[in-house]
């Protein structure tokens, strides 16, 4: 694998990681996608408004929280759509997830063909498109 490639595989596989695995603080369970979050966990409804609710974080960043059960019985809450994580962390995901669409329109892949292929890598689905370069290199 070239040089260029490797760099990809990395970047696909820090991008998919990104968001899991989440951990159940109760039992320690590991939850490696969100697929396996929604599968492995029970609904739970803590409120009238249900499991699934609207939030906006301090920076008026709007976010879903959804709650689960864990099989032990804690309660888990996963957080999507806060796209603009200002931490360090976050400033990093969004420069890798950058870094690699660069790369994927370098190589002649569109826009936002390339953008939403990543996007589903980092939602824990599988893309075909992008499987040639992740199977060609082990798990981080």
């Amino acid at each position: 694998m070239d040089k260029n490639s490797t760099k990809l595989s990395e970047g696909l596989q820090a991008l998919a990681s990104s968001a899991f695995p989440r951990r159940c603080e109760g039992c320690g369970k590991a939850y490696e996608s969100i697929s396996d979050f929604f599968t492995a966990t029970n609904h739970a409804t803590f409120s009238t408004s249900g499991a699934l609710n609207h939030r906006v974080d301090e920076n008026g960043t709007p976010y879903l929280e959804i709650s689960r059960l864990c099989s032990c019985g804690s309660k888990l809450k996963g957080e999507f759509g806060d796209r603009r994580d200002t931490s360090e962390a976050g400033i990093r995901r969004r420069k890798n997830f950058s870094d690699v669409l660069m790369y994927l329109m370098e190589k002649g892949f569109d826009q936002d063909v390339a953008r939403d292929e990543l996007l589903k890598l980092m939602r824990g689905e599988k893309s075909e498109m992008l499987a040639p370069y992740l199977a060609s290199s082990p798990p981080a």
